[in-house]
């Protein structure tokens, strides 16, 4: 199964969470692929983790979900503290929204980037 990487980077200047994906949207080629998210905490005040227990939403179309996982293309297939892989099962041109969860200490934080299944 082809395998997708991507990065997201936390970090916490002047005391501001603030958090990025690389690539910022997520290109999907057709068929069954494995996307893997990994966590680079750069926070002073964190740790910054992926939140194990629901570490992404997603819904198709483009808009960010605020709960739930409602695209019968993607399964999380597993999640520790600085690594998330989904398997897309990409049969169909369509635009994920998805939020990435966090914990920043005791804080919750998230991050919205698009996945693009072509």
């Amino acid at each position: 199964m082809p395998k997708i990487n991507a990065t997201v980077t936390a970090t916490d200047a002047d005391g501001k969470w603030s958090a990025s994906i690389s690539p910022q949207t997520i290109e999907v080629p057709r068929g069954q692929n494995q996307i893997a998210i990994a966590l680079v905490d750069q926070t002073s005040n964190g740790p910054t983790t992926f939140n194990t227990s629901d570490p992404v939403y997603y819904a198709t179309g483009n808009n960010c979900p605020a709960s739930g996982k409602n695209c019968a293309a993607l399964t999380v297939e597993s999640c520790t503290d600085t690594l998330l892989t989904i398997d897309d099962n990409n049969g169909a041109a369509e635009t994920i929204g998805y939020r990435l969860n966090f914990t920043y200490g005791k804080q919750k934080k998230d991050l919205d980037p698009i996945i693009i299944n072509h």
